[in-house]
């Protein structure tokens, strides 16, 4: 299972789902999708907003294990209403990071 927040002064997102990992001796291929709660906050200056409170995340990503202490990671997700809303405007977010043990 996975669980995330996004907050900002402008947007809030609570999301959980499942998550899948295909795991080698060093590199790992993951995969989720979840089911979320989004809030344009009302006095928001933004005009971007997704569209419809429920919205939907999937995600893949790489990692690669350099050494005992070092991972690298890169990864893609994708958020949207898939259409339940009158507008699904959707976003996309390419990430990359490294995690020190």
């Amino acid at each position: 299972p996975i669980f995330g927040f996004i907050n900002s002064e402008l947007h809030t997102y609570t999301y959980s789902g499942v998550e899948f990992n295909f795991t080698g001796e060093q590199i790992t291929f993951s995969t989720s999708i979840s089911l979320g709660y989004y809030d344009r906050k009302e006095d928001s200056p933004s005009r971007f907003d997704l569209g419809f409170p429920l919205e939907f995340r999937e995600d893949i990503n790489f990692s690669w294990k350099i050494s005992d202490k070092w991972l690298v990671k890169a990864g893609i997700y994708h958020i949207s209403n898939a259409g339940f809303g009158d507008v699904n405007p959707g976003i996309e977010v390419i990430y990359f990071g490294i995690e020190i043990y």
